[in-house]
């Protein structure tokens, strides 16, 4: 099996960790930053679970505004961030790193709009057709689902 090589650690970020996190919690709910081993754990690896890596924090903002503040203050303080879907991705897309945050969206999982006259459905960016029985509702009333390989991965038709 091949290496990967990933980035160098920087390690003035790292020594720097509490008070990044602190000034995390600022721009979001405190709760919704998580720093301690057992509560990012889970954030260690995507589902290419050969590569692992504990990044320096995991946030989970709740609106697009929150975001803003999250990706201006690791802009300005030189922190990578990692974006993160449901972490099923297998290309080690969401792999994270030491010196990095790990920003998940998981809480963007509203139904913006729905146009039945146009077949349309506007969603966040984290909806799961198969997590919610409203919007498999909605869906199965004007869009033919067919599951491709797995229930991740799907094609919508129309």
């Amino acid at each position: 099996m091949t290496q990967i090589a990933l980035p160098k650690i920087d390690r003035s970020i790292v020594s720097r960790k509490d008070e990044i996190v602190k000034s995390l919690s600022r721009l979001t709910n405190s709760e919704n930053v998580l720093s301690h081993a057992d509560e990012i754990k889970p954030y260690e690896t995507d589902a290419l679970a050969v590569y692992t890596q504990t990044p320096l924090a995991v946030v989970l903002p709740e609106n697009t505004m929150e975001v803003s503040e999250i990706l201006k203050y690791c802009y300005e303080e030189n922190i990578k961030v990692i974006p993160r879907g449901a972490g099923t991705g297998l290309s080690g897309g969401a792999l994270p790193l030491q010196d990095a945050i790990v920003l998940g969206l998981g809480k963007f999982n509203k139904i913006l709009k729905i146009d039945f006259e146009n077949r349309c459905v506007v969603t966040e960016s984290f909806i799961s057709i198969f997590g919610s029985l409203n919007f498999t509702f909605i869906l199965n009333s004007f869009i033919k689902i067919i599951p491709i390989i797995s229930k991740y991965s799907i094609d919508l038709s129309l």
